[in-house]
């Protein structure tokens, strides 16, 4: 990124720096060393990592009063990038593709806006690794990322599919759960020629994704989808085994539970017909549904002013801010970037600079207000 001696960097170049120089989940030691030397420069007491690769940092105010929090995900994504920029991602096969180089740009704009405000209160500032797979909000609460507990906290998100400095928001269930999962299916193989001598684990594994894709259009207010498929190398050897896995999501637990049980007796099925072994295998790293809270909405409501759109309804996209919801009063936005640009994940997108200062100076205003904000009995 820079060298040792870091000065003191434009937000637009910080961003960029970041964006050159992508890690994936747990993984952010370049990341978040930049992001420590640039809060050397300013009057807050950054805390010691909790589980390795976060930053924590607390702005008092002049006066007692209560506790607002705000967080940024900076982790990247395992995608090639095929921006022509030239200051697009200089490691192979990695890329922030999610936006999280320009949310943790926002939040350190932000950090510098406030450190100019006069306030009563505190506002701690939290840059968390580890968003994209590994749900690494949950160890970063079960840590103590939110002890003594804020008043509120908040969070954006940036959306390619609204309109530039638009904010999206509803009260209740924002986002879907997430379950990462993996179906292993185990054959027997044997020569090409001879199937009748082995027990392809190809034909079972498709039958069982057709399944599954029968019962993805039954269901309502459910949606999986498979991303991964993997079997055999050698066109004339029949494999022993094959793999798919995907993401399931749904708006409460128990329709998630209610859909493995659904998950895990297909493969049962399948198994049964061809003699063969199948499990079903879900990921530890859970994304609950974030719920948020109707009261900080309303405070996202009243700093968005015009700009500010009710979200009609959650989306099938999951956050691991859940956990962090599931703790303390807060909300999480979508802010617009341009309908124009191709969606998150996708290796062309290029999240514009222009939105950085908007939505450093979103939470400042969205900080602030909340300081001021009476809390009632939860």
């Amino acid at each position: 990124m820079t060298g040792g001696n870091d000065k003191v960097l434009s937000l637009k170049d910080f961003r960029h720096s970041l964006h050159r120089h992508p890690e994936i989940a747990g993984r952010e030691v370049e990341t978040q060393r930049l992001i420590r030397s640039q809060l050397a420069a300013l009057p807050l007491e950054v805390l010691p990592p909790l589980i390795g690769t976060d930053t924590v940092a607390v702005l008092r105010g002049k006066r007692p009063g209560i506790t607002v929090a705000l967080r940024a995900d900076i982790d990247a994504l395992p995608v090639e990038e095929k921006n022509g920029i030239d200051w697009k991602s200089e490691i192979p096969g990695m890329m922030h593709a999610c936006g999280h180089d320009v949310h943790t740009a926002i939040l350190l704009g932000a950090a510098r806006l406030l450190c100019q405000e006069e306030f009563a209160g505190n506002i701690r500032f939290i840059w968390q690794p580890g968003e994209e797979k590994r749900a690494m909000a949950k160890h970063l609460v079960g840590a103590g990322v939110l002890e003594p507990m804020p008043d509120w906290i908040f969070a954006l998100h940036v959306a390619p599919r609204l309109p530039f400095g638009q904010i999206a928001c509803r009260a209740g269930t924002v986002a879907a759960s997430s379950l990462h999962f993996a179906i292993e299916v185990k054959g027997q193989g044997g020569h090409g020629s001879m199937p009748h001598r082995a027990r392809t684990p190809i034909v079972p594994a498709a039958e069982i994704i057709l399944e599954l894709e029968k019962l993805r259009q039954r269901e309502k207010g459910v949606t999986f989808s498979i991303g991964v498929l993997q079997s055999g190398a050698v066109d004339n050897v029949i494999p022993d085994t094959a793999r798919f896995g995907g993401t399931l999501r749904t708006f409460s637990q128990a329709d998630c539970e209610k859909m493995q049980e659904t998950f895990i007796a297909i493969c049962a099925a399948a198994a049964k017909k061809y003699q063969i072994e199948v499990n079903f295998l879900p990921s530890p790293d859970f994304y609950p549904p974030a719920v948020n809270d109707a009261e900080a909405v309303e405070i996202v409501r009243q700093v968005a002013g015009k700009d500010y759109l009710a979200a009609p309804k959650p989306s099938m996209s999951s956050e691991d801010f859940a956990y962090y919801l599931q703790k303390c009063r807060g909300a999480i936005f979508a802010l617009g970037i341009g309908r124009h640009l191709p969606p998150l994940h996708n290796a062309g997108l290029l999240v514009p600079d222009e939105i950085i200062d908007k939505g450093s100076d979103l939470l400042r205003r969205l900080a602030l207000t909340a300081l001021r904000r009476h809390v009632s009995a939860r």
